[in-house]
């Protein structure tokens, strides 16, 4: 039972994401860059349907604002060259404004009805980044608490008790179901990195070996980063592996 919480610590602290730094940028990069093209559809979808619906319902102009969001944040993540230097942030610096608008359209836009908008995005944005675990669930539980004190504000007590009905049972799920989701995603990324560096590096010195050497070199290059090579010529050293083996 000791180890097992200890396990949950260790994964709460997010200590993987740490020794996984770079492949985890490069994750998130790449998350944010899927969520961008993700988002640009739904929004065109949902303008073309408003629309050609515009006799029956209220086009919503918030759709336009996101989609011009979206659109925005895919020219900076396509034109910025390289990976994020830190893609964690930058994901949380561009969800906020779109959690924010959620709780917008689900509180004072339209305080009549019951919100489903948040619900979701409770539930479904944090699954798009790769974060130490502590920080996902105090994205979840900080948004919630904002809507909680946006729906207080702007509905009828009977309709924000029933929301935070909803609100809680959401939140549940998306800890949950997030929690579940990052340990898995977690793993698979030990697993790669592990597998990367057995393919990169020597057994016996743990330096890189001569493809990621080569390869190492060339992103220095690219990048007009400064340095010096080493080398190091050992006399006679075939003699000790004739005599006492490779090993």
């Amino acid at each position: 039972m000791k180890n097992k919480q200890r396990t949950w610590t260790e994964f709460l602290y997010g200590k993987s994401i740490e020794r996984c730094s770079a492949e985890v940028s490069v994750k998130n990069t790449n998350n944010l860059r899927a969520f961008s093209v993700l988002g640009i559809t739904m929004m065109s979808i949902a303008i073309a349907f408003g629309w050609i619906m515009r006799d029956i319902f209220t086009f919503n102009t918030e759709f336009l604002i996101m989609w011009a969001y979206f659109i925005i944040m895919y020219l900076v993540i396509r034109f910025s060259g390289i990976y994020f230097k830190n893609a964690t942030k930058a994901f949380y610096l561009w969800l906020i404004p779109v959690m924010a608008m959620g709780i917008i359209i689900g509180t004072f836009g339209d305080p009549a009805q019951p919100s489903i908008t948040i619900m979701v995005f409770l539930c479904v944005l944090p699954m798009f980044i790769l974060d130490k675990p502590w920080r996902i669930i105090l994205f979840i539980l900080s948004n919630a608490a904002i809507y909680t004190v946006c729906c207080y504000v702007s509905k009828t007590i009977e309709m924000f008790i029933a929301d935070m009905i909803d609100l809680v049972l959401f939140t549940v799920l998306g800890l949950g179901v997030n929690c579940l989701i990052l340990r898995d995603r977690i793993d698979n990324v030990e697993y790669a990195m592990e597998m990367k560096i057995m393919a990169e590096t020597d057994v016996l010195t743990e330096l890189y070996n001569r493809r990621a050497g080569e390869e190492r070199i060339r992103l220095l290059i690219n990048h007009f980063k400064m340095g010096m090579f080493l080398l190091i010529d050992l006399d006679n050293f075939k003699d000790i592996n004739d005599i006492y083996g490779h090993a």
